[in-house]
């Protein structure tokens, strides 16, 4: 199953006086791209906010290319794990 793991920056979403909010901006906020992330049938690990699984493979692609388009303003890095790897 794929999986999403963030290490958040809670400084990033806090850059300003504006609380929780990336660079002050409505709507860049965690939360907002929590729900992005569980609207497209993740699974939110324990409901700690870190760890997301999804169904299938389709389901994180499509994922992906909802956040390039919506959330242009969060960096995302891809590592890929390979688990066979090391089988």
């Amino acid at each position: 199953m794929p999986a999403l793991m963030f290490d958040w920056n809670q400084d990033g979403f806090n850059d300003t006086p504006v609380t929780n909010c990336r660079n002050g901006v409505v709507g860049q906020t965690k939360v907002t791209l929590i729900n992005n992330i569980l609207t497209y049938g993740a699974t939110d690990f324990r409901n700690m906010n870190i760890f997301f699984i999804f169904p299938k493979g389709e389901a994180i692609g499509d994922w992906a290319n909802n956040v390039v388009a919506n959330f242009h303003w969060y960096e995302i890095i891809i590592y890929f794990l390979d688990s066979l790897a090391s089988a």
